[in-house]
């Protein structure tokens, strides 16, 4: 929302049309009580805002959001996430006198290679 009314009034637009939401209906009503828009009105899936302008100027200006979600956490490598994941849940056999099904971290240090 506040994307698009950034780009309209850049653009110099009368009207923006956003798609409607309760929450975007309620930021509409907050900007026009503050006076940076002259009007808003929901009509079926989409929310025209018309814009407010003061001589030449827009009454809207440095519109920004100041809480931000999270960024995305990163791998280091490509597919390196991924690698050690699988590693973990990897099992194998030891070659010991009793064969059985274990993981890497219970391999013994005594035990013949673990095959993958």
């Amino acid at each position: 929302m506040l994307t698009r009314l950034r780009n309209a009034v850049g653009a110099r637009h009368d009207t923006v049309e956003i798609p409607a939401s309760r929450l975007k209906a309620e930021i509409a009503k907050i900007l026009k009580a503050e006076g940076y828009i002259t009007s808003f009105e929901t009509s079926g899936t989409q929310l025209v805002v018309r814009l407010k302008y003061l001589g030449r100027s827009a009454a809207l200006r440095g519109i920004d959001r100041v809480s931000r979600p999270p960024p995305r956490p990163r791998r280091r490598g490509p597919g390196e996430g991924l690698v050690r994941e699988m590693e973990r849940a990897r099992s194998g056999f030891a070659a010991t006198s009793e064969p059985r099904l274990i993981e890497r971290s219970e391999a013994p240090a005594q035990a013949g290679a673990i095959s993958r």
